[in-house]
């Protein structure tokens, strides 16, 4: 199984050592959309770092959502869980009163 990852992994890790190599020069990120010499919201990086970071950030936030719209699922399975714990110990008590 570790072995199936690995080879499956490979190929990304590739694509991101080439995409690193081929865009390490330094720009800059701007949240500044009036000022384009000295933003006030601005950061200098390697373009390989903005853009890995921002599908960092969309994995979070694509996980984070994902999550959100489950609850429903996980409060229901909690429900379920606890009427099945209630249900076992009713049924104990029944058969040690039987016994």
């Amino acid at each position: 199984m570790n072995f199936i990852r690995l080879l499956l992994l490979l190929p990304f890790l590739a694509l991101a050592v080439v995409i690193a190599v081929a865009n390490r020069q330094t720009v800059l990120f701007s949240l500044d959309p009036l000022t384009e010499t000295a933003p006030a919201i601005g950061i200098e990086a390697p373009l390989y770092a903005i853009v890995f970071l921002s599908i960092l950030l969309g994995i979070v936030l694509g996980g984070g959502a994902a999550w959100m719209r489950q609850r429903k699922w996980r409060r229901l399975a909690k429900a379920e869980r606890k009427q099945i714990r209630s249900l076992s110990r009713e049924l104990q008590v029944s058969e040690a009163e039987k016994a």
